[in-house]
C-alpha cells in the first residue's frame, strides 16, 4: 500500500476566486460604460430630435408668417370690402399642425395628406385675390348692363346671384353685406347678401364665358356686316387723326339696289282755316330689298358677321333672342338653349337658324324707301300747294309757284360748276339734275334718262355767262317763279 501526502490533495480556491472578482468586476464596468455610453448616446439624439422639432417649429412659424402676410396683400389689394382676419388664426394654425406632422417617423401616407393640405392652404391667398376679381368684375358688368339694359336673359337664369350682384351694384352700403368663409377643402368663398360665390362655382363660369353675360352691341355688328359689302351700301372711307382710314356707312344703299321713280314723302303740312294749304316733304326712292337678299356680296358679309357671333354662343343666344326680336318684320326665329342642343345635328341646325335669323335682322334694318340727294350731297326737298279735292292732283294745272322749290336749293344748283348745266322744265330726264317734269307738274331728281326733243331751250348753259345771268334767264323763263330770288 503506498502512502500519500494528505496535502497534495488540498486546492487552493484564491486564484480563481480572484479571477471570478475580475471578471465580475470587467463585465460591471463593461455594462455600466456601456450603459453609460447609451444613456450619452439617448441624450444626444433626444437633443437632435429636441433640436429637429425646434428648426421644424421655427421654419413653419416662418411660413406662417409669410403666408399671413400674403392673406393681407390679398385683403389690402381687394376692390371689395372683406375682413379675412379670421382666415389668418385658422390658416396660420392649420399651417403649423400640417408642418409639424411632416417628420422622417411620419407613415407616407400622413407626409402625403399633409403636403396636399398645406398646398391648399398656400393656395388661399392666390384664390381669394382671383375670387375678388372676378365677383368685381361681375358686379362692373351687372351695373353697366342694369344701366345700359344690356343684360342677356342668360343671366337672370341664376337669380339669387343676380340679386346679391345688383345689390352690391348699386354702390349703396346699407344695402349690401358682405362677409367670408373658407370650405372643408380650404377654398375661399365670398358671401354677399347670404349668397355664396365660391371659388370652384367661379372659376367653372369663368371658363364657361362668365357668370354675367351681356348683349353683344347688336349695332356695331350690323355696321360691320354694311362695311363689308360696300357694292350694296354707301361705304365712306376718312382719314383719322393718325393718319388710318376709318370706314362708315349711315345703311343707305347704292343706286344698284334702288328702283322705280321718285316720289315726295310728305313730312310737314300747313293748314289755314282747317285746311290743309301747303305740304312739305323730301324726295324718296324704293330699295330693292329682294335684290340685295340675292346678293352675293351681301351674303358673304352677313355670314361672316354672324359666324363671328357664333364662335360664343352665348353671345349669339342673346343678340337673337333679346335683341333681335326688336324688329317684329325681321321675322326673327327665336333660339332654344345651347344647352339644350343635345346632338351635333341639332348644334349645326342652331347656327344655321342664327345666320338665316341675321340676315333676315339685316334686311329689316334697311328703310324700305331712301331719300335722295343731289350733286351738292343734300336731301332733296319740296314744299308745294295741296292738290284740290275737287281738281285731284297737282296745283290747277298751272305753272308752279316760288314754294314750289327752295330758294336755298335752287342756289345751289344754279351756283354750280360752270361746267354742270341745270336743266328746268325738260321732257329729258337726266339723272342727278334738278328738272321741273311739265307732265307731273313736279320739281325732281331722276335716275334715268330718256330721249327728248326741245331740251336746247331750257338749258342753262355755263355759255350764258356768270351765275347772275343764268338767274336772268331763269327768271326769264319762270318769271311767276323766280321774281323774289335774291
Amino acid at each position: 500500500m503506498s502512502y500519500e501526502n494528505p496535502q497534495r490533495q488540498v486546492i487552493s480556491t484564491a486564484p480563481a476566486f480572484q479571477n471570478l472578482q475580475q471578471n465580475i468586476s470587467s463585465a460591471v464596468n463593461t455594462a455600466a460604460a456601456g450603459a453609460i455610453d447609451l444613456a450619452k448616446r439617448t441624450s444626444d439624439d433626444l437633443k437632435e430630435k429636441q433640436k429637429q422639432l425646434e428648426d421644424l417649429f421655427t421654419k413653419a412659424q416662418a411660413d406662417a408668417s409669410v403666408w399671413g402676410g400674403s392673406l393681407k396683400t390679398a385683403e389690402t389689394n381687394s376692390s371689395i370690402p372683406v375682413d379675412l382676419s379670421l382666415w389668418s388664426a385658422q390658416g396660420k394654425k392649420e399651417l403649423l399642425i400640417q408642418k409639424m406632422r411632416i417628420t422622417p417617423g411620419s407613415s407616407p401616407e400622413a407626409i402625403a395628406d399633409a403636403q396636399q393640405k398645406i398646398e391648399n392652404i398656400n393656395a388661399i391667398p392666390d384664390k381669394a385675390t382671383q375670387l375678388f376679381a372676378w365677383v368685381k368684375g361681375y358686379i362692373d358688368t351687372t351695373r353697366d348692363g342694369l344701366k345700359n339694359k344690356t343684360l342677356s336673359s342668360l343671366s337672370m337664369t341664376n337669380d339669387p346671384a343676380m340679386k346679391a350682384l345688383a345689390a352690391a351694384a348699386s354702390n349703396n352700403t346699407n344695402a349690401v353685406k358682405y362677409s367670408t368663409k373658407l370650405d372643408a377643402n380650404n377654398n375661399p368663398i365670398l358671401v354677399i347678401n347670404g349668397h355664396e360665390f365660391k371659388y370652384d362655382d367661379l372659376k367653372r363660369a369663368d371658363l364657361q364665358g362668365g357668370l354675367v353675360k351681356l348683349i353683344p352691341d347688336v349695332n356695331s355688328n350690323l355696321e360691320s356686316t354694311k362695311k363689308k359689302a360696300p357694292n350694296v351700301f354707301n361705304v365712306i372711307t376718312t382719314k383719322n387723326k393718325d393718319g388710318k382710314s376709318v370706314s362708315e356707312t349711315d345703311g343707305t344703299v347704292t343706286n344698284t339696289f334702288l328702283t322705280g321713280e321718285p316720289y315726295l314723302k310728305i313730312t310737314s303740312v300747313t293748314k289755314t282755316g282747317g285746311k290743309v294749304t301747303e305740304e312739305s316733304g323730301i324726295r324718296v326712292v324704293k330699295v330693292n330689298k329682294e335684290a340685295i337678299a340675292m346678293d352675293p356680296t351681301f351674303i358673304a358679309s352677313t355670314n361672316a358677321i354672324a359666324n363671328g357671333l357664333l364662335a360664343d354662343p352665348a353671345d349669339a343666344y342673346s343678340a337673337n333672342n333679346d335683341k333681335m326680336k326688336e324688329f317684329p318684320d325681321a321675322d326673327i326665329k327665336p333660339l332654344k338653349l345651347w344647352s339644350e342642343c343635345k346632338t351635333q345635328q341639332e348644334k349645326d341646325n342652331w347656327r344655321i337658324d342664327f345666320i338665316s335669323n341675321w340676315k333676315k335682322f339685316t334686311l329689316a334694318s334697311i328703310k324700305d324707301e331712301q331719300p335722295i340727294k343731289n350733286e351738292a350731297g343734300n336731301y332733296v326737298t319740296e314744299t308745294r300747294l295741296a292738290p284740290k279735292a275737287d281738281k285731284g292732283g297737282g296745283n290747277g294745272g298751272g305753272k308752279p309757284t316760288e314754294g314750289s322749290i327752295s330758294r336755298g336749293q335752287f342756289n345751289t344748283n344754279i351756283s354750280s360748276s360752270e361746267t354742270t348745266p341745270v336743266y328746268f322744265p325738260s321732257s329729258t330726264r337726266l339723272s342727278g339734275r334738278l328738272q321741273y317734269d311739265d307732265a307731273t307738274q313736279t320739281w325732281g331728281y331722276y335716275t334715268n334718262q330718256s330721249a327728248g326733243t326741245g331740251t336746247e331751250n331750257w338749258m342753262l348753259d355755263p355759255a350764258f355767262g356768270t351765275s347772275k345771268s343764268k338767274k336772268a334767264l331763269a327768271k326769264k323763263i319762270y318769271p311767276g317763279l323766280f321774281t323774289n330770288l335774291p
